[in-house]
């Protein structure tokens, strides 16, 4: 059990405008800077107390306690148990369920006040087996648990591991953070410690100005801040079950290509009025501005004919780019190197991100990183990529769920 606190990604109903840095994946600032503040207070309480062979027996009963108390909402009609698999509003649950269904194994989901929740319930072994957004089986102890989501302990440890990290460190106070940044190769990345989907993540930082504008971004969202070197190339999810990489995909930001007559903003809608399937419009606002600018453009830049530039550090296609599953393109090296990433963490299910120049070419012979983990991972994206050949994490999931159970 992660005892450490997980916030929604919905957006408030007070918050009336929507937050540019957030992109598409809205969050309660108070709640997500609160529970970044006590995360980052409590990181070796986690690893050291909590998640020691005592801490974890304590944590594993309290949950077996919770989920006993939970049983009160049922007389009271508060929950419910639902085997309707149109009502699930998650496709990381949807596709889990789906692989359920074809290997007759009966699956439900909790609904509360009549609204989808990430909480299931399985039928094997002839009792009813419950779990929150990925089923894991209760004889594994993960002590990785502690520190999985800290970027910043993350870093340390596989650096210690001899894995290939991007350079940098977590800071709370600016003068700290502005050494760190004085140090490093420029351009960098500052983010959020604590957090995913690239919330208040600003790329190619080059300028102390630009710097300083980040650093206070980054803290309207999470009060503990990351500063690393900015590896040159896509983000790839590696989804690993069981120790062994599953799916592999690369998120591409939206790009374009100039022509030596038109405009940056004149491509870009050019582009727009080009996408298929459910690729977005790459979204036309201040950040865009922003971004342009560290790059050293505007939107009414015409670039040379030929010349390539990102549009955003935002990647998928929501924002106007592409996501491509990449296992079978992968260079024969990659694998093996990212196995050796997956069992050192030793998470049954585990997602990482790692950016790479060309994840065809031998990752000896290229600059590259993990930036990021995340222990609940979102393996739909593995089945049902913009392009690329589709992965059935789902099925390792069950596989390795029933090998374990």
């Amino acid at each position: 059990m992660n005892f450490v606190f997980q916030t929604m990604t919905t957006s408030p109903s007070s918050q009336q405008n929507r937050c540019l840095y957030c992109g598409n994946n809205q969050t309660n600032h108070p709640m997500d800077k609160l529970t970044g503040l006590f995360n980052g207070m409590t990181a070796s309480f986690n690893e050291y107390v909590l998640y020691s062979y005592p801490g974890r027996k304590l944590m594993h009963v309290i949950e077996k306690g919770l989920v006993l108390l939970s049983w009160i909402w049922f007389p009271l009609h508060i929950a419910k148990w639902s085997d309707d698999i149109s009502k699930t509003k998650i496709a990381r649950g949807k596709v889990l369920w789906e692989e359920a269904e074809k290997r007759g194994i009966a699956m439900e989901q909790l609904m509360v006040f009549g609204r989808a929740t990430d909480i299931y319930r399985v039928y094997l072994g002839d009792k009813w087996r419950h779990f929150t957004s990925l089923p894991r089986p209760d004889s594994i102890e993960v002590p990785a648990a502690a520190w999985i989501d800290d970027k910043a302990v993350l870093k340390k440890k596989l650096s210690s591991a001899g894995v290939q990290v991007s350079k940098g460190g977590g800071f709370f106070f600016f003068w700290s953070a502005r050494r760190m940044f004085r140090k490093l190769e420029k351009p960098v990345v500052v983010k959020p410690r604590f957090g995913s989907r690239g919330r208040h993540t600003t790329t190619f930082v080059s300028t102390e100005e630009e710097f300083r504008r980040a650093f206070k971004v980054t803290k309207t969202l999470c009060p503990f801040v990351i500063v690393e070197e900015h590896l040159v190339g896509p983000v790839f999810r590696a989804t690993a079950i069981d120790g062994e990489v599953r799916g592999l995909l690369a998120g591409e930001p939206p790009r374009i290509i100039g022509d030596g007559v038109h405009s940056i903003l004149e491509l870009i809608r050019e582009k727009d009025a080009r996408k298929t399937g459910e690729v977005k419009d790459v979204p036309v606002h201040a950040l865009l501005d922003g971004y342009l600018k560290r790059r050293g453009f505007s939107r009414d830049s015409v670039l040379p004919k030929g010349k390539e530039i990102d549009l955003t550090e935002k990647i998928g296609v929501s924002y106007g780019g592409k996501s491509i599953e990449v296992m079978d393109i992968a260079h024969p090296k990659f694998i093996p190197a990212l196995n050796k990433v997956a069992r050192f963490i030793n998470d049954p299910i585990l997602g990482f991100d790692f950016i790479a120049e060309d994840i065809t070419k031998d990752p000896d012979t290229q600059k590259w990183g993990i930036i990021e983990c995340n222990a609940v991972p979102f393996i739909n994206l593995h089945h049902d990529p913009l392009e690329g050949k589709p992965s059935n994490v789902a099925s390792a999931v069950w596989d390795m769920y029933l090998k374990r159970m």
